[in-house]
Formats: structure tokens, C-alpha cells, sequence
């Protein structure tokens, strides 16, 4: 139940997803990119050991490969 007795429809994060969005947060802070976009969700589990970056690793998704796609090594996006 909410505040005053009435029922919320507030439901918290599971703690994997809320150390995902921060370390999705910390790659975005890294490019200096104000808001988390797809491309800082997909380093982040790639970052992560799990069953979703194990996925993506048979894919040959890495987070290297992955960073070289978007900044090129550079640090800031291509243009795409």
C-alpha cells in the first residue's frame, strides 16, 4: 500500500535490472552522453556476466566489437 493507505502502482526495479541501468548510466557518463539510449543498455549487458551476455558473445557481440561499431575507438558516435 501507498501513502495514506491507498494502493500504489509504484513497483521498484529487481536488483540485476537496477545494476544494469547504472552501469548503463556509467557508459553514457563515460561518452559524455546526457540520457541512457539503447546503445549504453546493450554495453552494459554485454559488461555483465550472465546469460545475456553469454547470448550475445555466441553472436560474436562483445563489448569491444560493440564500441568500435558505435565511437569507432574514438570515443564519440559515428554518424550512421
Amino acid at each position: 500500500r501507498g501513502r495514506g493507505g491507498r494502493w500504489s502502482s509504484h513497483r521498484p526495479f529487481a536488483r540485476g535490472a537496477k545494476e544494469l541501468l547504472s552501469q548503463s548510466l556509467r557508459v553514457a557518463l563515460a561518452h559524455r552522453d546526457r540520457h541512457i539510449g539503447d546503445e549504453h543498455l546493450l554495453l552494459a549487458l554485454t559488461a555483465r556476466p550472465g546469460v545475456a551476455a553469454e547470448a550475445l558473445a555466441d553472436h560474436g557481440v562483445t563489448y569491444a566489437g560493440v564500441e568500435r561499431v558505435l565511437w569507432g575507438g574514438a570515443g564519440e558516435a559515428k554518424a550512421g
